[in-house]
């Protein structure tokens, strides 16, 4: 009933953009850091982080506590949220993409999302990697509200901002593609600091008096995301200053999201809320339609052509599908088990 539903909108936006930013560089080849769409390919999945953080706080912060029991039952229910997807899709990772080879021990660690703690950038399938760190997230959820609670906060907040910059400023480098640094852009606490931030911006609601100047920074994020004069690799992205004023971009539309409750054309609101309910089967399932319909036009001899088309056929079954998958997969699954906790 207090569900904001402002935030499946963010969320399946986001989910959106990330889709079509992969279709885009698949099919035409890696876009420059100064395009729309390389920055929401890569600060879709920061945004998605700060929602997550979000979302756990207002959830969870007032019902958690630090027994055995309330934390036996709240990591039973994120592993019912994010396994069965999860499975299901390095399932038929594994069955179309036959050509690549993965021994026991990386089914084992991918399969049981040890993988975001072991090995993260070594994930079955593609995405995957934001998965695991969410998992490690998880993890670290109820020791971030047991300092919280101890009014550690402000230490907590310093410590994750020190990591979050010696990974900005020393350990990644902009003139170096992004996919040469995977190990360490992967890297659970190279974003951590991103959901801590989601955290606090749940924690304190902006009051209504003050609410009209939110669409302000709202329109500050949004200038900063289009318009910060970066070029080259999209690792200068993720760099240095640069960073930093994504990051903070990031934030303030998160930030306009949670505390504006919008109320849109009915059917616009309807749309929003659907692909914001299901962008977890549109973020994983969508490298996967992409390579079917791919192999599908090769078949025909027309990998290389009508491109524009294969992208539009591609959008629209991984949309049918992934609400497909919602409703009598994701959805089905996650409430089962969940009332079996309850």
């Amino acid at each position: 009933m207090n569900r904001n539903v402002s935030l499946d909108y963010l969320r399946g936006i986001s989910a959106i953009g990330i889709m079509i930013y992969h279709f885009g560089s698949w099919s035409y080849g890696l876009f420059d850091s100064s395009t729309i769409l390389s920055r929401i390919g890569i600060y879709g999945v920061t945004i998605f982080y700060i929602l997550s953080g979000a979302t756990l706080y207002q959830v969870y912060s007032k019902n958690i506590l630090l027994t055995s029991k309330h934390l036996c039952v709240f990591y039973l229910k994120r592993i019912a949220r994010i396994f069965p997807l999860l499975w299901l899709v390095n399932i038929f990772t594994i069955v179309v993409d036959y050509n690549s080879h993965f021994n026991l021990k990386f089914i084992f660690l991918n399969f049981t999302g040890l993988f975001g703690f072991l090995s993260w950038d070594q994930y079955i399938a593609t995405g995957a990697w934001s998965i695991g760190n969410e998992l490690v997230f998880y993890f670290l959820f109820p020791i971030f509200i047991y300092f919280s609670n101890l009014n550690l906060k402000i230490f907590l907040l310093l410590t994750l901002f020190l990591i979050y910059f010696y990974f900005s400023f020393l350990i990644l480098k902009p003139d170096i593609p992004i996919s040469q640094q995977w190990y360490f852009y992967t890297n659970p606490l190279n974003h951590v600091f991103m959901f801590y931030c989601g955290m606090l911006i749940s924690t304190y609601k902006v009051k209504d008096s003050y609410k009209k100047g939110l669409i302000y920074l709202f329109l500050v994020g949004i200038i900063i995301f289009i318009f910060l004069p970066v070029e080259g690799y999209s690792s200068n992205l993720v760099f240095g200053t640069p960073r930093l004023l994504f990051s903070f971009s990031a934030l303030l539309i998160v930030l306009f999201f949670v505390n504006t409750n919008f109320k849109l054309n009915k059917r616009v609101e309807i749309l929003l809320a659907s692909f914001g309910e299901y962008s977890y089967s549109i973020y994983m399932f969508h490298p996967i339609m992409y390579l079917i319909v791919y192999k599908f036009f090769n078949l025909l001899k027309f990998s290389n052509a009508f491109i524009a088309l294969r992208l539009s056929i591609t959008i629209v079954l991984t949309l049918i599908f992934s609400r497909f998958v919602y409703l009598y997969f994701e959805r089905r699954i996650t409430d089962f088990i969940k009332n079996r906790i309850n």
